[in-house]
């Protein structure tokens, strides 16, 4: 997991970005955040992404 606080409001700009695809999630986490569930403060904190070198990892 990494840590990704720093880049809060640029991951829910992406998801305003795309309002038409999201809205209804946007919806959920501004009522979870507001009710100061962990959860909601880990989705936005946190993110699992993985980086290969590929020249090594798949010989």
């Amino acid at each position: 997991m990494h840590n990704i606080k720093e880049s809060r409001e640029e991951k829910m700009g992406a998801m305003r970005a795309h309002i038409s695809q999201t809205a209804w999630m946007l919806e959920e986490m501004d009522k979870r955040l507001a009710d100061g569930e962990p959860e909601a403060e880990n989705w936005l904190h946190f993110e699992r992404f993985y980086t290969y070198d590929f020249n090594k990892d798949f010989e």
